[in-house]
């Protein structure tokens, strides 16, 4: 995936939750022949059972979208997180990462961490990273 791979630190415990394919991500989300789903809480990995509130699935256009909901003192470089959104386009290889941070989060200093990549798209070389939004407090990441 460009642009980054998420670390997050709960209660001194350093646990990689996203790259390209994690057990994160695999462990909550559900598949059925052409559908997705969010598998039940007791299926997800022991070790992100209790960092995570809540789970929710939107099915839209053009993605599909897993909205992880941490509990309280979650971190990503000492920030502190309340979300991870991870969307897909199905039957498709493009898709979007997003970090939301609590109100408190100084996100900027966090940015150096992130890196942008020169990528082909549809046979055009095009620089793909993160992108930082001060008003929703959120770092997205694209790829394809």
């Amino acid at each position: 995936m460009a642009g980054w791979k998420t670390l997050v630190l709960v209660k001194n415990r350093l646990i990689k939750i996203a790259a390209k394919d994690t057990a994160f991500i695999d462990s909550i989300r559900g598949q059925r022949a052409y559908d997705n789903f969010v598998k039940p809480k007791a299926q997800w990995l022991s070790e992100y059972q209790n960092m995570i509130k809540d789970v929710k699935m939107k099915k839209g256009e053009p993605y599909t979208e897993y909205r992880v909901i941490f509990n309280k003192g979650v971190t990503y470089r000492g920030q502190p997180l309340e979300e991870y959104t991870f969307s897909f386009i199905p039957e498709s290889s493009g898709g979007e990462n997003v970090l939301k941070f609590a109100s408190t989060a100084t996100v900027p200093t966090i940015m150096p961490n992130f890196k942008t990549r020169t990528m082909e798209y549809w046979g055009e070389m095009e620089k793909r990273g993160a992108g930082y939004d001060s008003k929703n407090k959120t770092v997205t990441c694209y790829f394809w």
